[in-house]
């Protein structure tokens, strides 16, 4: 039985950072940072603090939406998200096979066909080929919502199983589980550096363990939106998004002026200064605070931010492979800077508009 001021009806705040997270992603992809090339500062702090938290805002979102579902149905996982978290992985991964093995047949001879059924194939391939989803440039996306929401369904689950279980305990209990992953998050590029970049897949954007503390953020936002109303009353003049905001600015500073290496950038390339994607406490800290700022939107959005926000996940899903045919047949690069947006906007209406027709079949209704 939910609280009669629970906040389980629509939330309208997800729908605009759905959509924000979206266009964030695009814009990514799409490279219209280019024109801060000769800035880079900007340039870096547009790109890592601001893209880079499109995918951290998705998976605190979709955890937040878990826990208030479980609440009303706490079987939920087995029922229902499990399988359609593994339909949406098998599928999407099938598909890249797919559309790599058309779009690379023209280059496929004999002599790469005994190559590569001659190939070795370790154990470490084989983890990555499953953290990825088969190699795909953004389906890691996928294994990492699956990792964390199974261990979110057994955090819940020891959560109501614990002897001492009140209101309290519980957000102590997170806090303390929320505090130990961002040390272990933060450890991660720290191995990186001191071990000379020999095993990248610490702070490459597909290890899981880069998402594990947006599982305790959003289990402390989710019991807040149970307990009581917020709204656009809201107090944010509250300790806890002046700490948030106080820790966000060290992490900011620490990151920067530490973490900017080569060899803890993402993918393994050893060749790009940057900061590590994802395995930054900092995205988790601006995740949280913007997460819990937005709550404070009760109004319906905008009819281009509804579509957008309803459609985020054909959108993220669909616009990889656009890109991949741009380059196939516009391999030039670079491209002038008003190239890269009308690339934005093409991607954004070609992906809603595919998105809408696949909607529309029963068959795709679980996948996009």
């Amino acid at each position: 039985m939910n609280p009669p001021d629970s906040n389980l009806e629509r939330i309208y705040a997800f729908d605009y950072l759905r959509a924000i997270s979206c266009i964030f992603v695009i814009a990514l992809h799409s490279n219209i940072s280019c024109i801060f090339d000769e800035y880079p500062i900007i340039h870096g702090i547009l790109i890592f603090n601001l893209f880079d938290l499109a995918v951290p805002l998705f998976l605190q979102i979709s955890l937040i939406l878990f826990f208030l579902k479980r609440e009303q149905q706490p079987d939920y996982f087995l029922k229902k998200r499990l399988f359609r978290l593994i339909k949406l992985y098998i599928f999407w991964g099938l598909f890249y096979q797919l559309f790599s093995l058309i779009s690379h047949f023209n280059k496929i001879n004999l002599t790469s066909i005994k190559d590569l059924i001659n190939i070795k194939f370790t154990i470490k391939d084989g983890i990555v080929f499953i953290l990825t989803d088969g190699n795909s440039a953004v389906f890691y996306f996928l294994f990492s919502l699956f990792f964390i929401t199974a261990l979110a369904e057994l955090f819940a689950f020891y959560i109501e199983n614990n002897d001492t279980n009140n209101q309290i305990n519980n957000q102590v209990i997170s806090y303390i589980f929320l505090i130990f992953s961002c040390v272990i998050l933060l450890l991660l590029p720290l191995i990186q550096i001191l071990l000379g970049g020999k095993f990248p897949i610490l702070t490459d954007v597909y290890n899981p363990l880069n998402f594990i503390p947006y599982i305790f953020s959003s289990f402390l936002i989710s019991k807040s939106l149970l307990q009581k109303k917020i709204d656009s009353n809201y107090n944010l003049n509250n300790p806890q998004i002046w700490s948030l905001i106080i820790l966000l600015f060290c992490f900011f500073v620490i990151e920067w002026r530490y973490f900017n290496q080569p060899i803890i950038w993402g993918w393994g390339v050893a060749n790009k200064e940057g900061l590590p994607i994802y395995s930054r406490v900092s995205l988790v800290l601006c995740s949280w605070l913007v997460t819990l700022i937005s709550l404070k939107i009760r109004h319906l959005p905008p009819l281009i931010i509804k579509i957008i926000s309803d459609f985020s996940l054909g959108i993220y899903c669909l616009h990889i492979f656009l890109i991949f045919i741009i380059i196939r047949l516009f391999p030039e690069q670079p491209y002038p800077h008003y190239v890269h947006y009308l690339i934005f906007g093409g991607l954004l209406v070609v992906t809603i508009s595919i998105t809408k027709i696949m909607k529309n079949l029963p068959i795709f209704q679980d996948i996009i």
